[in-house]
């Protein structure tokens, strides 16, 4: 799906299984630019060395009498080049290009528009919890080469123009899904900041955060293979806009047999969990069980009692009417377009009500020692059963459209989107992450999870628990339980 769901309050995921988070574009660079927290929680970004305006090569001093520029040319009807040009001479610019060593940077907001602040669990990125395409994402790339950079292609542009915000110059871009996105060229630190922002942050917004954005070079040297360049980002993001040729994608068929390993409700599984006792030893399987004990689907929130909880996730409050019931929601199917010269087209919707599924588990500690920091996950799948086999998915758009012709990917005009996603749960740590603090030797927690569905998926859903093969199958090697034709409805 091209347009982007910034969910900052996705649950905590250990290191060994993190891959399982599905990522969208703004995380599959970061990541690859090196990001990381310092113990103040703020974001450290892996960009190049701030240059002066010398060159120094032994004991000699050389001007560098030379400018860099962003320089933007339209391609078709909705493509852009974002190309890094340079202009004077270029004597001695083969100094830059060889750069081996470049310093992070960390950067801060020195001043943040009303109602904007940084997400708890994502320091280094602004929003506003009560609307969630107001929002600011920035990443800064340093810019590897002095001469014939790769230019950047970007597709399902409506409208580009140069800007100059708070002395800085740059390029803001806005594509056809509503999101737009600045580049921002600091010369004197050799590096573009790309901002991404939502549908919702005005110009006034963003010229106040540009005001106070502030950048420090720090003493933690990088190599060249450890830093993010610009031509890492061109590679990645233009690939990513101009297109994604989606094919005919099959749903995944799996022998009927596997179903024997579903669980109905009050049956418990022994589940994996990367939880420490109080030596710091990890007991790992067969010391922790699970069993779901009920599920029910509202449509209102009322059963939410953790309200701080529910802050973080603004799209399900505008799922809500004036009298806070949940909404109708239309789901629109898309047809591709090439990104150029055509936009990606809307070929058919369906409308269905919103409910919010409500699912009562219970952890026990079948272990004779304490165990800490108990990590926990539940994840929606949807599952068709067939005469000798089932299909399985983690959205269940695959199901609803299968057979449209063109089909490419759905957009949800409300917040239920029909994934997998675990994004409220009532037990958890002080970050709020789906983490239980503690769990005394044979002690059982409760925890409340929550998901906001479209009614029509509700015959179709199971539940997996601390998954740990990727959801591929219903296998034994993880808790697996039967919630279709058990969800009741509550009027």
């Amino acid at each position: 799906m091209r347009s982007e769901d910034l969910k900052y309050m996705l649950p905590d995921i250990p290191d060994e299984i993190s891959d399982r988070m599905r990522n969208d574009i703004e995380d599959c660079i970061a990541n690859k630019a090196g990001i990381h927290k310092t113990k103040n929680n703020s974001k450290i970004l892996r960009v190049a060395a701030a240059l002066a305006a010398v060159l120094v090569a032994g004991s000699t001093v050389y001007a560098a009498n030379y400018a860099i520029k962003l320089k933007t040319e339209k391609e078709g009807n909705y493509g852009i080049n974002v190309d890094i040009v340079t202009e004077g001479t270029t004597e001695n610019l083969s100094d830059m290009k060889a750069q081996s060593e470049y310093k992070a940077f960390d950067y801060n907001f020195g001043a943040k528009p009303d109602g904007m602040d940084e997400y708890l669990n994502a320091g280094g990125k602004l929003n506003d919890n009560t609307d969630p395409d107001r929002y600011f994402s920035p990443m800064l790339v340093h810019i590897d080469k002095s001469v014939d950079f790769d230019e950047l292609r970007l597709g399902h542009v409506v409208d580009n123009r140069d800007v100059v915000v708070a002395g800085i110059p740059g390029t803001r871009v806005e594509f056809s899904d509503g999101r737009v996105w600045y580049y921002m060229l600091y010369e004197d630190k050799n590096a573009v900041l790309v901002a991404m922002t939502g549908s919702a942050l005005s110009d006034e917004d963003f010229e106040i955060i540009m005001s106070g954005f502030e950048i420090e070079v720090t003493d933690e040297v990088l190599t060249a293979e450890e830093a993010f360049k610009w031509s890492d980002y061109v590679e990645a993001e233009s690939e990513y806009n101009i297109g994604y040729d989606y094919g005919d994608v099959d749903i995944p068929s799996y022998p009927i047999a596997d179903l024997s390993n579903l669980k109905n409700l009050n049956e418990s599984a022994d589940i994996s969990n990367s939880a420490v006792t109080e030596d710091g030893k990890e007991l790992g399987a067969g010391s922790l069980s699970v069993k779901v004990t009920d599920v029910k689907a509202y449509d209102d929130f009322s059963v939410l009692e953790d309200k701080e909880m529910l802050g973080y996730q603004p799209q399900w409050l505008k799922s809500l009417d004036e009298d806070g019931k949940l909404k109708q929601n239309t789901i629109y199917a898309y047809k591709a377009g090439d990104g150029i010269n055509e936009l990606d087209e809307v070929i058919d919707e369906v409308k269905v009500d919103e409910k919010l599924v409500y699912a009562t588990l219970e952890f026990t500690n079948t272990s004779d020692e304490t165990l800490y920091d108990v990590w926990f996950t539940a994840e929606i799948e949807f599952l068709r059963e067939n005469k000798d086999s089932y299909n399985l998915s983690r959205g269940f758009e695959q199901f609803r459209f299968e057979g449209l012709d063109d089909f490419a990917y759905a957009l949800y005009e409300y917040a239920a989107r029909d994934d997998s996603s675990m994004l409220y749960w009532d037990v958890h740590n002080e970050y709020f992450k789906n983490y239980i603090p503690e769990i005394k030797a044979g002690e059982t927690v409760t925890v409340n999870v929550a998901y906001l569905l479209n009614e029509d998926v509700l015959p179709y859903v199971v539940m997996v628990v601390n998954d740990t093969d990727y959801g591929y199958n219903i296998n034994g090697n993880n808790a697996w339980f039967d919630l279709r034709n058990k969800i009741e409805i509550v009027e």
